[in-house]
């Protein structure tokens, strides 16, 4: 008769127990298996997200109405991400660094390495579970998401692109930053044909780079200038002062000292003009044509007008109220279109001044003289405000470059 044995759940625990090192490779071997598994069956679906921001200067995101976001370079450009992506900046990214090395910049691009790469705000919820469309949800931060193809790169690989890819606007900005000119009322005053176009430039144009220190102060603070970033001492544009207010102030000196301000009534009092440009001066013989019609055509209209307004307060019965909204449609017209005229006179006085000067035939040799003497003296004055002008703007411009370049960042 054969003995029957029985196995227990306690026998096998002795058997386990008398053979540690059995049990310690089945335990190992049951976790690497399910390590292998796990990683296996998430290989697929596995991405690598990258969100990061930018601060740089001029670039800027527009939300319209339907919820559609553009983003736009300092120049104004449209910001467009598919550029980013392209193959042959996926090139440029590979051969950048010696960790992409044996990348396939044609296999990576036609099996869609980079998934995404577009604006995007996070949310975060608030009490509850909600979804985008939950008004309670917060806007908590908005910036830019890349999804990498992880099947296609390593983590390194991916970790590696994504600063490529959010390095390369930085790459754009700066060299958008090297283009941009501030030069617009220098150049229009080069082109101008009458004194008082060049004086308004001059006038614009220091109003025009003041403004632009206070804008650069708001948005980067009242930064301490490193002059040997803007040329050494026998640079035309170095800069000696320590902070933008400081150049600011010094600048704003310069300009006051030449009376810009003054400079229209002196042109109103003396007519200067230059005789050299003949199409200004037939133009200006137009201009006093037209402006005189126009004037006589305002002064008939204003008459109307007065005796439309008289006669409706003559029109209302002793003791009856006149509408005030009417009277005072009729008033707001009159003021306006006296006001008009009055404009129009003293341009033509102007005009009419000039004309004068230029013929001479009314004055003597020595008033000929002292016009020519003055007008030679006017002309130098403004020529040499051009040229300051011009030197504050390229300084400004070296100054505003290298501090809005100082602050290009991407944030992770």
């Amino acid at each position: 008769m054969n003995e029957e044995s029985n196995v227990t759940f306690k026998n096998i625990i002795k058997v386990l127990l008398g053979n540690k090192w059995v049990y310690l490779l089945m335990t190992v071997g049951f976790f690497a298996a399910s390590l292998v598994g796990f990683n296996v069956y998430n290989l697929g679906k596995k991405e690598y997200v990258s969100f990061f921001d930018y601060d740089i200067a001029g670039f800027h995101s527009v939300t319209n109405d339907k919820g559609e976001t553009t983003t736009y370079y300092i120049d104004g450009e449209k910001f467009d991400s598919r550029f980013l992506t392209s193959k042959e900046k996926l090139e440029k990214y590979i051969a950048s660094d010696s960790a992409l090395e044996g990348l396939d910049a044609d296999a990576l691009y036609n099996k869609n390495v980079i998934k995404s790469f577009q604006y995007k705000v996070v949310y975060k919820e608030n009490d509850h579970k909600m979804d985008e469309s939950d008004s309670a949800f917060l806007e908590d931060k908005r910036g830019y998401e890349l999804v990498l193809n992880a099947s296609l790169i390593n983590k390194k690989q991916a970790k590696i692109l994504s600063e490529c890819v959010s390095k390369e606007v930085l790459s754009i900005c700066n060299n958008k930053i090297d283009i941009i000119s501030y030069s617009s009322y220098v150049n229009n005053y080069d082109s101008c044909r009458s004194y008082l176009e060049k004086i308004n430039n001059l006038v614009s144009g220091a109003d025009y780079i003041n403004n632009l220190c206070d804008q650069l102060k708001k948005t980067y603070g009242d930064v301490i200038l490193k002059t040997d970033k803007y040329g050494g001492e026998d640079d035309k544009y170095f800069v000696e002062s320590k902070s933008v207010s400081d150049w600011q102030s010094k600048m704003n000196m310069e300009f006051n000292s030449y009376y810009l301000n003054s400079l229209v009534a002196e042109l109103e009092v003396n007519g200067y003009i230059n005789p050299d440009y003949v199409d200004y001066v037939t133009s200006l013989r137009t201009a006093v044509s037209n402006l005189t019609r126009e004037i006589d055509v305002n002064e008939a209209v204003l008459s109307d007008l007065k005796a439309q307004r008289q006669a409706l307060v003559s029109s209302v019965a002793p003791g009856a109220t006149i509408e005030s909204v009417e009277i005072r449609e009729y008033n707001t017209e009159i003021i306006s279109l006296t006001k008009t005229i009055a404009d129009q006179r003293e341009q033509l006085e102007l005009y009419e001044l000039q004309l004068k000067k230029l013929d001479k035939s009314s004055m003597s040799e020595e008033d000929i003289a002292e016009y020519n003497k003055n007008l030679s003296n006017f002309e130098s004055r403004i020529a040499l405000i051009r040229e300051k002008l011009g030197f504050y703007t390229s300084q400004y411009e070296s100054i505003a470059k290298s501090i809005m370049k100082d602050n290009l960042r991407v944030y992770f």
